[in-house]
């Protein structure tokens, strides 16, 4: 790697030469700098806003690795693993297949670095649910990925620029291909005075791993301070795929910890009150007959965290979901209570002998048959009790909850080598979209896969040196001229125009009303120009900065607009292709053929999935300034000519 200085529209810069740069340093980022030391790629960096990225979160590290299976008594194949990815819909069956293939190298890898996956008293990796393929080193699995990569990448001396988030991609717009060049990026120990701020990379390739789009949502398990990516590979030629693709479920507010697994098993129960804290109200009685059919739901919780249309039905767990949504949508505050059991006027007490039977034979096998919720937890998983109390939580009182985005399953469109639509782009981790609706820990996987193709691809393929710096500034001194300036404009900028705070504020606010858990065309249709009308403010009117070195969060927010737009535009053009209600969210249609019935009656008329449009992806194209198009295109099947090994039911 070679640095110099150049000025560009009156302000240096400096330059780093380097053969590639790894945009993000979470679990899948970390993993693709391993591969390119091992494959003798050494010219490299990454360039992170923060090493561990979101996976070394605790609120938002995942407990499950899915895999192929590894008992071979219990034989499994690529093709059964790939299919088993692909029967949720909107997955190209070769991406599949390449994330079954590598899944079991990827897994040993992770093993190799220090990940403590359990094993038998024969060495047999433990696994569970089907074919034996979700292994777990616990609730910080992908925490632990993300440690133990950082570590191996610090050994080989990998360089990270710390502290340094892209603000923008530099294409070569006199290449046909629009082939990526390179990134501006902003240092973020000088943001106070931003002419210093600046570093450019002049690279041949770019691999991002800089996770989902949750600073989208007002509520997310993501950390609160995770940028949104996706704008600057769509401003750079890039297609996305399936951004309608997101999954929600109920979490504490405080900690963004998922209600899932024990927390719900136990039992707790659920309230909500007024703004004030006051006016309690146990309102899942107006949604169930009895008590037991609502501890039977909060039960089933704990096996199907997220929303799912499909259990809406027969006063089934996501139904919990939609009271929550309504409690909160009328302005109240929910709490979930592991002192008290379920409650409700005039429907029963609760009594675990008289529990649905799946519920009662859980607490009954597990000896959890104490009072309170807060005993059986403590008695079921009393870690859980002592890594919330470790984050300033104590589940023997109240604790807030609400709907929280999780997953976004689309993403950027990828080859199977990881490659992007724009050449020498790739995009790895949550940034890229493999799935359509997956089975739990599949992400992982994906990422680690990922990491590993387009290092592969990048070590054999695209292994030459960096551009001379003059004719890299050549190219990208017209896109460097005008991100500078868009700067500069935000930094200089009127007084009067809205707050930086205010701006993320309603951009939350709007996805969060319109693009999440429920759906209607009709409010999308209103969303989507109130976004169109925010974005063009801001290019002409810009934002309030309180600080000089705000500037960088005006930029995501001008950024995180254009997203809006992008996803809304998607989720918009599925509904209008006839797009029905999938596992994560609920289309809303007065003319539907589904409704959610309930002790308060019929409700929330609705589409059922449309099932043909599992054979397609939407693919999402920026063609100029906030305008879209989105396209359905149909899926590439898993490979001809695969063995598909029908495998034996267990005995």
């Amino acid at each position: 790697m070679e640095t110099s200085k150049r000025t560009v529209g009156g302000v240096e810069l400096t330059v780093h030469s380097v053969k590639t740069i790894i945009i993000g340093a979470g679990a899948a980022g970390l993993n693709a700098a391993e591969h390119l030391h091992e494959l003798g790629h050494e010219d490299f960096a990454i360039v992170t806003d923060s090493t561990g990225g979101a996976s070394a979160d605790p609120a938002s590290a995942k407990s499950a690795y899915y895999r192929m299976g590894m008992w071979w008594d219990r034989p499994d194949s690529p093709t059964a693993f790939a299919d088993t990815l692909a029967e949720g819909g909107m997955t190209h069956g070769d991406l599949a297949y390449v994330e079954a293939v590598n899944s079991i190298p990827e897994f040993l890898h992770l093993v190799r670095n220090g990940v403590p996956f359990p094993r038998d008293k024969y060495g047999r990796y433990v696994a569970n649910g089907e074919k034996n393929r979700l292994a777990s080193a616990g609730p910080q699995t992908s925490a632990l990925m993300a440690e133990t990569s950082l570590r191996r990448v610090k050994q080989n001396k990998a360089k990270i620029f710390n502290r340094h988030q892209v603000v923008a991609l530099l294409v070569d717009s006199e290449d046909e291909n629009r082939t990526v060049v390179g990134a501006l990026a902003v240092d973020l120990l000088k943001t106070s005075n931003p002419a210093e701020a600046l570093v450019v990379f002049n690279c041949r390739n770019i691999i991002m791993a800089t996770g989902g789009p949750q600073a989208l949502f007002k509520h997310s398990l993501y950390p609160t301070n995770c940028p949104c990516s996706h704008a600057i590979a769509l401003k750079a030629g890039a297609a996305a795929s399936n951004l309608t693709e997101t999954r929600f479920g109920l979490a504490l507010t405080k900690t963004r910890k998922p209600l899932r697994g024990n927390y719900q098993f136990v039992i707790p129960c659920y309230y909500s009150g007024s703004q004030g804290g006051r006016d309690r109200k146990a309102f899942l009685a107006d949604y169930f007959h009895a008590t037991k059919q609502i501890a039977s739901a909060i039960f089933l919780k704990g096996k199907h965290w997220a929303f799912s249309a499909p259990q809406l039905q027969n006063m089934g767990p996501s139904l919990i979901d939609i009271a929550v949504y309504n409690e909160t949508a009328a302005g109240r505050r929910v709490f979930v209570d592991f002192s008290q059991n379920v409650k409700g006027e005039k429907i029963g007490q609760f009594n675990i002998s008289q529990l649905e039977p799946e519920a009662r034979e859980f607490l009954e096998k597990n000896t959890a048959q104490e009072f309170t919720p807060f005993d059986r937890l403590h008695r079921l998983d009393p870690e859980k009790i002592d890594t919330l109390i470790d984050h300033g939580t104590d589940l023997r009182e109240p604790q807030e909850i609400t709907i929280c985005a999780e997953d976004t399953f689309g993403g950027l469109s990828v080859n199977i080598w990881w490659e992007t639509t724009v050449p020498h782009l790739f995009a790895v981790g949550d940034l890229a979209c493999t799935h359509g609706n997956p089975p739990e820990g599949a992400e992982l996987n994906a990422g680690q896969v990922g990491g590993l193709r387009a290092a592969e691809y990048i070590a054999n393929n695209y292994d030459q040196a960096p551009r001379p710096v003059d004719s890299f500034m050549v190219a990208a001194q017209p896109e460097l001229e005008a991100e500078i300036a868009n700067m500069q404009r935000y930094v200089y900028g009127p007084i009067e125009a809205p707050s930086v705070k205010a701006v993320r504020n309603e951009i939350q606010n709007r996805t969060s009303s319109c693009g999440a858990m429920i759906r209607s065309v009709k409010a999308l249709t209103e969303a989507t120009q109130q976004a169109r009308n925010l974005y063009d403010s801001l290019k002409t009117d810009g934002q309030q900065l309180s600080r000089a070195n705000q500037f960088v969060a005006a930029v995501n927010n001008e950024l995180l607009c254009l997203a809006q737009i992008a996803f809304f535009e998607t989720i918009k053009r599925c509904i209008e292709l006839g797009g029905g209600s999938r596992g994560a969210y609920l289309i809303l249609d007065e003319h539907g053929d589904a409704n959610v019935l309930s002790k308060r009656g019929s409700e929330l008329r609705h589409r059922n999935e449309n099932m043909g449009l599992r054979n397609h992806t939407l693919e999402t194209t920026l063609i100029e300034d906030t305008q879209f198009e989105v396209r359905a295109a149909p899926l590439r099947p898993v490979p001809e000519g695969m063995l598909r090994l029908q495998t034996p039911a267990a005995p």
